[in-house]
């Protein structure tokens, strides 16, 4: 999942490209994951994509047409707005499900305590890869 810090003003077909082939020195783009919208135009039919929970009905609607949406898509939300129905039919259509867990998704409760809890609980839904602050990776 490239953590891409440029601002999408500055994207452009020579940024991408350039990104691609940085990428496809040490890996795969078939592996990769993208949360930036911009690079689906690009990249479409050689990585995934980011989809939240909202877009969930629309990609169902595409799996049940045929489409094989787990080859285009993943399901990357708020480690706390994963509810299990969302879970569950991420994993009827193959999507691999990423998380986020962040100390400020949780800003009127403890966000140490908070976020931990929901890992554990997808965890429990089967859900085994995770994009998490440090504070939450078990070596404090």
């Amino acid at each position: 999942m490239p953590d891409i810090k440029v601002p999408e003003s500055e994207r452009n077909d020579n940024f991408y490209a350039l990104l691609q082939n940085s990428i496809e020195k040490r890996h795969d783009l078939q592996q990769c994951v993208f949360i930036d919208q911009g690079a689906r135009k690009v990249y479409w039919n050689k990585a995934r994509f980011s989809v939240r929970v909202a877009e969930l009905p629309d990609i169902h609607e595409k799996w049940r047409a045929g489409e094989e949406v787990a080859s285009h898509y993943f399901l990357f939300d708020h480690g706390n707005r994963l509810h299990p129905e969302a879970v569950r039919l991420a994993q009827a259509m193959s999507l691999e499900i990423i998380p986020s867990v962040n100390t400020f998704h949780y800003d009127r409760e403890n966000p140490k305590l908070s976020g931990l809890r929901d890992i554990e609980h997808l965890r429990k839904l089967g859900v085994r890869i995770f994009q998490i602050d440090s504070v939450y990776d078990g070596t404090e």
